[in-house]
Parts: C-alpha cells; sequence; structure tokens
C-alpha cells in the first residue's frame, strides 16, 4: 500500500463520486448504487436521493418504501436499501477505520474510499474500469512527481 497525496478536486476521473467530494457518505452511497448498475441510471435517481437524504441521519430516519420506490429503477431495491442502511448505521456509529469495516460495503467502495479520503494506492489497481483509470492517472504523476524538486498533483 503506498501513500500518495493528491487533490481529488482536480483530476480528469469523472467520476460520478467527484461530484460528492468531500462528503464520505454520499460517495459510499453511490458506490452502492453504482453495484451491478450502469453509471446512466444511477445518474436519473442519484441527485433526487441526496436532496430527499443529504446525510445518514436523515435517510436513517425516512421511510423505507419512500426509499425503495426512488432507488427502484437501479433494480435490487430491497438489496440496495438493506446495504444503504446498514452501511449508513455503521458510518454513523464511527468505530470503523476502513469503509470495509462497515456492512453494505464492497471492495469497490472500500478501494473507492481508501483513494479518496486516505490516500492509500494498492500496489495493483482495483478491478473497476473507471476507478483504474483514476488509479493510473495518480500513480503516473506520482511517479512524474518523484522524479522532480518541485511537483503538485
Amino acid at each position: 500500500m503506498k501513500k500518495i497525496i493528491w487533490n481529488p478536486i482536480d483530476n480528469p476521473s469523472g467520476l460520478l463520486q467527484d461530484k460528492y467530494y468531500p462528503d464520505r457518505w454520499k460517495i459510499a452511497i453511490t458506490c452502492i448504487f453504482l453495484n451491478c448498475t450502469k453509471r446512466m441510471q444511477v445518474e436519473k435517481i442519484i441527485d433526487n436521493f441526496f436532496i430527499k437524504y443529504p446525510n445518514a441521519e436523515i435517510f436513517l430516519n425516512s421511510n423505507e418504501e419512500d426509499v425503495k420506490n426512488l432507488i427502484s429503477p437501479l433494480g435490487f431495491k430491497n438489496v440496495r436499501y438493506n446495504r444503504a442502511k446498514s452501511f449508513s448505521e455503521d458510518y454513523i456509529r464511527g468505530n470503523w477505520k476502513y469503509l470495509i469495516e462497515c456492512r453494505g460495503i464492497g471492495q469497490y467502495a472500500d478501494a473507492c474510499d481508501r483513494m479518496y479520503f486516505l490516500n492509500e494506492f494498492n500496489d495493483t489497481p482495483p478491478k473497476d474500469h473507471a476507478l483504474t483509470n483514476l488509479w493510473h492517472f495518480i500513480v503516473r504523476k506520482d511517479n512524474e512527481r518523484s522524479n522532480c524538486n518541485v511537483c503538485i498533483i
């Protein structure tokens, strides 16, 4: 695991998560929604979701059926709801160091969280295509920076 300091706001990835940085909860929820779903589908509902449920506390106090109706176009509404709920409960408790320790979080969300919030980059890129592109960009920039006296990513 390598530490690389970078600015998530200034990157060419175009990941949907970029839009919600630096809100860690929103980025994780975005990852949960992107699981087994095309970005285009998530883009259609995600802004409305975060308008109605801007944080974990409000989400957890929401009506389950209202949430499921909103996320149903993504498919697997029960699974997604349960993952988002379990994750949000663990997120609020805060007794975790890595996001993967929270229920409902998979490898994609964990890799994304480590890159965006912990500046941790594995020796090999993540399995997700878009996240892999970002990984390559950051690692390449870090290698370029290592070869000069004053460089900023």
